[in-house]
């Protein structure tokens, strides 16, 4: 009776040790893209290292390229020319969880803003502008299939625009968060809502 027992008490201690849970995995760094962007002439896309269980640290950048043509008056008459705008900027940040871990959640955090902008017009004429400030930015962020993450945003912020120009006449330079035919700033203050779709990886 007793060798009887041994198998069923050798199968029990086995059926317990093959249905432990497996540890989550957790991904702290995330790169992101917003392709939506691409339809203004925007590159937009970002950085995020998750800190703690509550805070990441986030830099977004942000590149526009733009060529067209336009007409100027010289001294031989009017002729056509091309123009050509290049914008770069960062965004540092950081954000804070409300609720998940980060990079996960739903999350707020503030933003600093620095832009630089340079437009060759031809025939000597040239301009450039610096834009600075900040802002807030609320969004959430979840994970799709595991390593792929979506995030959703909406920003509010304010940019100070110092413009300058060389040549006969000045062109403004556009707006660095505006579409193509968006605002043009020169010397002045802009504050605007920025909202984002984005799709990355978390590795």
């Amino acid at each position: 009776a007793l060798l009887a027992c041994l198998p069923i008490h050798a199968f029990a201690a086995t059926s317990v040790e093959t249905f432990s849970p497996a540890p989550h995995e957790l991904r702290d760094h995330v790169v992101t893209f917003d392709p939506f962007q691409l339809a203004w002439g925007n590159v937009v896309g970002g950085y995020e290292h998750a800190v703690s269980e509550r805070f990441s640290l986030v830099a977004g950048i942000h590149l526009r390229a733009m060529a067209s043509s336009h007409q100027l008056a010289d001294f031989d008459g009017t002729a056509t020319n091309s123009s050509f705008e290049l914008t770069a900027g960062i965004e540092p940040g950081f954000n804070y969880f409300l609720t998940g871990r980060a990079p996960e959640g739903f999350w707020v955090g503030p933003r600093a803003e620095l832009y630089l902008s340079r437009r060759e017009m031809g025939l000597g004429i040239n301009s450039s502008a610096l834009f600075f400030g900040g802002g807030i930015k609320v969004g959430y962020s979840a994970a799709v299939l595991g390593r792929f993450m979506v995030q959703a945003a909406l920003g509010l912020s304010g940019r100070y625009g110092i413009h300058e120009s060389s040549g006969s006449i000045g062109f403004l330079i556009l707006d660095p968060k505006s579409p193509v035919f968006g605002p043009q700033v020169s010397n002045g203050f802009v504050v605007g809502l920025s909202p984002s779709l984005s799709a990355g990886v978390a590795f």
